[in-house]
């Protein structure tokens, strides 16, 4: 692995732990960690049906010019829904404020465009930087948690719905396929292991606090955090934590603007610009758009379009190769 596929993948890493610590910390384990599992299964299907290329061009190659750039914009919609709700999970993150999620979306979205403005190597460096300061405040709280682990709250609980919130979450390295040189091809272990990494956030937040305490808590992550003595008697903690999330928005953000930036062939800058501001739109938009509506949008074009764009593209290909050996 090169040292820009590391960068790469710390800022997956990085960006995954957004949804883990804003919704996932509060749902059930299980169905985190089978959520994820399916996320790498549709990664690794993808990769092996077309290894080493760049998905944006098959869905064109598939689909044709017109009908390949529409579905790469509408699969781009979905993740702007997505962020979108992130966002607007900012609302009670910063402490002693109770309106702070206006002002703090906006930082983020424009320090994310200025971190891709100078293109993916400057924007993965920032977050492979910045991937230490969230593994090392996770890690740490999860280590002074284990003593307060609980045997009769680690039973998962919780409705199965979640198995898709788990899916969307994970399915963040399969965006970084739509790319030339897509990194990580051969990193499938990489990508599970992330998802036990998530699916442990969850456990020991519902072990700790109990499964029900988890999922009525607004931000059960920082509870548990405060729930902890050698951590939750030290207010200054909470402007780490509160530095920590958004740090992972910033990530995610980052990893997703690489693709606003494939949607033309000549990679300009501009659909970058659309696309924050969209995630601004839709963060706002977010309290009236139905939960159910977004995770079957966004199932349709990152799961479905991506596995038929590739068995199709293989099929091409696989009967290219017939017609070459019969002519031979």
């Amino acid at each position: 692995m090169t040292a820009e596929n590391r960068a790469e993948w710390a800022c997956y890493a990085c960006g995954l732990a957004a949804p883990v610590l804003l919704w996932g910390a509060g749902a059930s384990w299980l169905w985190i960690l089978l959520g994820g599992v399916l996320a790498v299964g549709v990664y690794v299907l993808v990769t092996q049906l077309c290894p080493g290329s760049n998905l944006a061009a098959v869905t064109r190659q598939v689909f044709g010019p017109v009908w390949g750039k529409a579905i790469l914009w509408l699969q781009a919609a979905a993740l702007i829904f997505g962020a979108g709700y992130l966002l607007r999970g900012t609302d009670h993150m910063v402490p002693n404020l109770s309106a702070g999620y206006p002002w703090l979306a906006i930082v983020l979205c424009i320090l994310a465009l200025a971190g891709c403005w100078h293109g993916r190597k400057a924007a993965y460096a920032s977050g492979a930087v910045l991937f230490w300061l969230v593994a090392i405040t996770v890690g740490v709280v999860l280590l002074f948690c284990l003593p307060m682990l609980q045997a009769r709250w680690m039973v998962p609980e919780g409705a199965p719905r979640q198995i898709l919130g788990g899916l969307m979450a994970f399915l963040l390295p399969v965006v970084g396929l739509y790319k030339d040189g897509a990194a990580g091809q051969r990193c499938s272990w990489l990508h599970l292991l992330l998802v036990f990494l998530g699916a442990l956030v969850a456990f020991v937040t519902s072990a700790c606090l109990s499964p029900r305490l988890a999922a009525l808590e607004t931000l059960p992550f920082f509870t548990l955090a405060a729930a902890c003595r050698p951590l939750g008697y030290a207010a200054r903690f909470d402007a780490i934590f509160c530095m920590t999330a958004s740090v992972a928005i910033y990530c995610l953000l980052l990893v997703l603007l690489q693709f606003a930036r494939i949607l033309t062939e000549e990679k300009k800058r501009w659909p970058m610009v659309v696309f924050i501001c969209g995630v601004l739109a839709a963060s706002f938009a977010a309290a009236v758009i139905p939960v159910s509506l977004l995770e079957a949008y966004f199932v349709l074009f990152w799961v479905f379009f991506p596995i038929c764009c590739s068995i199709f593209y293989c099929g091409k290909n696989r009967k290219k190769g017939v017609d070459k050996g019969g002519k031979g």
